[in-house]
């Protein structure tokens, strides 16, 4: 499951560089980032290192899969 979901992240990530990109790229790109999961006015809010190389990369990708339609 975790290769499926790499895979699918890699579809949804913007930018033909990480379209491209091996697991183990996409891994440390996608996965190896300092976060921290707030809750504050009963919304849940991560919070990325605004530092890091690849934060707005990640961000449109998180963007993007909110943006997609709920199936009950």
């Amino acid at each position: 499951m975790a290769q499926d979901l790499l895979c699918w992240a890699r579809w949804r990530c913007p930018g033909a560089e990480l379209l491209l990109a091996r697991p183990k790229r996409l891994r440390y790109q996608l996965l190896h980032v300092a976060g921290r999961l707030v809750h504050t006015g009963r919304r849940r809010v991560l919070r990325l290192d605004c530092n890091w190389q690849w934060a707005k990369d990640l961000e449109l990708a998180l963007r993007q899969v909110r943006s997609l339609p709920l199936h009950t």
